[in-house]
């Protein structure tokens, strides 16, 4: 299954795709959140390791359009969604695994780093265009295979070899990214308000 998600910028596409995870997972409230607060209310969507690979694709295509480096997150969010996480890890990547739901520290990773990349690619006036996503099972697996190659050209392979970087939290997170998709929740939760 695939599915287009367009807005008239990056954020209120990740908006959108933050409101179609929450949908999907049967979450109706809206995530907004007080001023104050870093997390969002009710906490980040929940991601299944398909959902979130299949968004990773869709947001690291996205980069590739933009004027600003390109969005190095995405390999080791992958590749923690693949469960590769020590030398001598492999992949897993059976459908069963593609389903299996991702820890909450992974998922506020995720969310927090796609609305980073989004206000980048906003405040780089990058062309928008609408974010196709592959929810698919062969969407996943053409993931796995990507990264894999990714992994071989930095001489390691999918069975052996050195351990990916991981992403690192950001330092001043309280006032980092996460302030960041509160205050863009905010604004998407007002500009509701006013069309209804």
């Amino acid at each position: 299954m695939k599915s287009t998600i367009t807005g008239t910028s990056y954020v209120s596409i990740a908006l959108t795709s933050w409101d179609e995870v929450k949908k999907a997972n049967g979450l109706t409230a809206a995530p907004v959140s007080e001023p104050d607060q870093t997390e969002p209310i009710g906490g980040y969507p929940k991601l299944s390791n398909g959902e979130m690979i299949a968004l990773i694709q869709a947001w690291k295509r996205a980069a590739a359009r933009s004027r600003i480096p390109t969005w190095g997150g995405w390999y080791e969010l992958t590749l923690d969604a693949l469960g590769w996480h020590a030398p001598g890890d492999r992949f897993k990547d059976a459908q069963a695994d593609a389903r299996a739901p991702v820890d909450d520290a992974t998922v506020r990773l995720f969310w927090t780093s796609v609305a980073s990349l989004a206000g980048q690619l906003d405040a780089a006036k990058t062309v928008i265009r609408p974010l196709y996503i592959d929810w698919s099972y062969a969407g996943f697996e053409a993931a796995a295979r990507e990264a894999w190659r990714k992994m071989k050209e930095e001489g390691g392979s999918a069975s052996a070899g050195p351990a990916p970087a991981s992403a690192p939290e950001p330092a001043s997170e309280s006032a980092g990214s996460g302030l960041l998709i509160v205050l863009l929740l905010a604004a998407w939760a007002t500009s509701r308000r006013k069309k209804g």
